[in-house]
This record gives structure tokens, sequence and C-alpha cells, in this order.
């Protein structure tokens, strides 16, 4: 493909320059690249230029939540007989490749499969295709759709997958979907409060809202319930009170919207309930929670998975949380504060066997409270009840 210097105009978003051959291209649609891209579209066009007119020219985006291991990556789709035409880069996390296939719809399973095996952390990833020609102009409106695609990306709900292209049906349901927070607001449940945001992030996916719209509910909603909240504060809530916040950890984490509404949640929650001397200890509210409901169902079969949920965290984010704010695990402030009830019962109430105390502070095995009372405490229980306590 011959290609001269006028027919090779720079796009920067806002109109063309052709003096220049390298190109600063920044897509309107895009809200997860704040750099533009450095495009030669000289290259682009010699890439093009050997393309086999039996094939499919496609275009992939790909955001990475650690840096992406591209070349083990190219490899994999040599071998699964996808042509690399070009590679685009923006620095170890994000890359463009332009390739070739027989047709698209295998090409979008080889992709999806690769990406799994390549990378640890999250990805996503935007593919458009096929072009109408292989020429540089419809190149770079499949470069837009695919910065798109990898934005709507947020909303799919595989872990991995490659975003089709498909119409915007968004029709401002932002602010309807914050009245319908402020209408529960008279009833003063937190619950109530969640399933709303569980409805609002819904309608999200259903209606596929660009994720502009979707950080910009994220950010209200933050501003509207510290406005109402019982415990009004400051503290972390605050680097959440704009959209750009909102848009900023999402091309950090390359999250699903599944992470952005327990996110959400997480800190809506924190704004709407103040558990008992939560300023005074220096704890967050979601580590006294769990310590309340510990010491309130101690009895019960208690999984940390479980106490994450309730407090719209995951069990990694709790563990590590838990240990910083407390110097114990999750399961280490189970079993002392099992002993403690443990002890008080031994010393309180002679009438209950010594079995019996362990199956009433959730150790129904007899032979495993014995050694877990003795590793912890330095005797058995039954010598700690004979000596009148340790």
């Amino acid at each position: 493909m011959a290609v001269s210097a006028r027919q090779l105009p720079v796009w920067d978003g806002n109109g063309m320059d052709d003096t220049r051959q390298t190109v600063p291209f920044m897509s309107r649609k895009d809200v997860l690249f704040s750099e533009p891209w450095q495009i030669d579209l000289y290259a682009v066009a010699e890439a093009l230029g050997k393309v086999n007119p039996l094939a499919d020219v496609a275009v992939l985006a790909v955001r990475s939540q650690q840096p992406f291991p591209i070349y083990p990556f190219l490899n994999t789709l040599q071998t699964a007989r996808t042509e690399v035409l070009h590679v685009l880069w923006q620095g170890s996390r994000s890359f463009v490749l332009t390739l070739s296939a027989a047709s698209m719809e295998p090409l979008r399973q080889v992709i999806e499969k690769r990406l799994r095996e390549c990378c640890d952390g999250n990805v996503l990833a935007g593919l458009c295709g096929p072009l109408p020609l292989a020429r540089w102009e419809e190149w770079l409106l499949a470069l837009e759709q695919a910065l798109w695609c990898l934005n709507q990306n947020v909303l799919e709900r595989r872990g991995v997958s490659v975003a089709e292209p498909r119409v915007f049906r968004g029709s401002g349901n932002c602010a309807g979907a914050l009245d319908k927070l402020l209408q529960v607001w008279p009833e003063g449940s937190v619950s109530a409060v969640m399933s709303v945001l569980d409805e609002a992030f819904a309608v999200m996916r259903q209606e596929h809202w660009s994720l502009r719209e979707v950080a910009v509910y994220c950010a209200q909603a933050v501003v509207l319930v510290q406005a109402h909240a019982r415990w009004p504060r400051g503290g972390t809530s605050r680097m959440w009170r704009r959209p750009e916040d909102w848009q900023e950890w999402i091309a950090a984490e390359c999250c699903k919207l599944e992470a952005l509404k327990a996110r959400l949640k997480e800190i809506v929650s924190g704004l709407l309930e103040t558990p008992r001397d939560a300023t005074a200890m220096g704890r967050s509210v979601q580590v006294l929670r769990v310590m309340e409901w510990i010491e309130a169902e101690y009895a019960s079969e208690l999984e940390l998975e479980n106490l994450a949920a309730r407090v719209y965290l995951s069990a990694g984010h709790l563990s590590k949380r838990f240990k910083q704010e407390t110097g114990m695990t999750v399961h280490e402030y189970i079993i002392r504060t099992r002993l403690a009830k443990a002890k008080d019962l031994l010393l309180n109430d002679l009438s209950l066997k010594v079995y019996e105390v362990g199956t009433r502070v959730g150790y129904a095995d007899a032979t495993y409270f014995n050694k877990l009372f003795k590793r912890h405490v330095g005797v058995t229980p039954k010598e700690y009840r004979e000596r009148g306590g340790v």
C-alpha cells in the first residue's frame, strides 16, 4: 500500500494536522486512558498493506491491572493462527494490537482464552472488526470502537471477556436511579439502601450505561449519602465524591462491575452506621462491625467469607484490614472470644459439664476443645475450673 505524506493527517480528536507523522489519538468515548496514544500512521499503513485479502482484520485494545506479559501473549496468538500485524504500546499495562485471522468469532474465543492464560491480574479488553477496508482511516475508527468496548467491558459478567460492539442505549437514568436512593431515606434501613444500589447496578448492566455515567452515579451516591448520613464524617469517603476518583480507580484496578458495586456499598455502609466507639478506637466501621458480630454470634459457625460479605468486602481485603487494625487474624479473634466466654462459663456455671461448655461456645468436638483450651490457656478446661481460674 503506497501512502504519501498528504494521506496521513494527525487525528487529535479535535481536528486534523497533516504536518506530522505521529498521531496523538484520544478517544472521546474513553475515560480510562488519560494520555493520548501516539500512533505512527506510516507503520499502520504499512502493516495493513500486507493483509491477506481473504482474512479479517481487527483491532484489540487491552488494559491490565498488572504489567502485561506481552511477548508470551503474542506467541500464543501466533500459534493459534492469528497474525499480529501491528503493536501499539502505552506503558507496560496497555496496548493495542492489529490482528488478522480467518474469521472474527474464533478470534474472540482465542483472545479470551489467551488473556486468561497470560495474565494474573484483572484485564479489560475491547475488540472491533472486521475492518471494511484495510486502510488507516478505517483502522482509526476501529481503534475508537475498540477503546469504547474496553470501557464497556467493565459491565461484562465474566472475569475476562472481549466486549462486542453494541449500540449505547443510555437514557439519562442516572438522575432517576439517584431519586430512588432518596426515596428510601425515610425508611432508615441500611438494607433498603443496599437493595436500591443492587437495582441500580443491574440497570447499568442491562442498559449498557457508559462508564462515565456509572462513575457519575457512584460519586453522586456518595455525596448524597454523606449529606444525609446519621454519622456525617469525612475520611476516605471524601476521596470518592468525584466521578474522576472512580474512573481512576477503575483504570488502576481494571475491575468489573461487581467490584465497583462492592466498593460503593462499603463506603455507603460505613457512612450509614456507627458501631461502638468507632472514632475513639481508631478502627474502621467494617472491622468494628465484624468484631461485634463475632462477640454476639460466637457459638455459631463463623466463616470468613460470610463475615466479609456482610460488610461488602472480599475475604482477602477483610483479613488484611482486620490484621492491620487489631494485630490478629479474624480466626484468632474468634478463638480468643470463644475461650473468654468458655472461661466465664467454667467459673460461673458449675452445672455445665466441660464438654457442654465447649458446645456452648462453638466447639462441639470435646477433644478439640480441650486441646485448643490448653494450647492457649496453659491448662485444660477441667484444671482451669478446679483452680478457680489461672
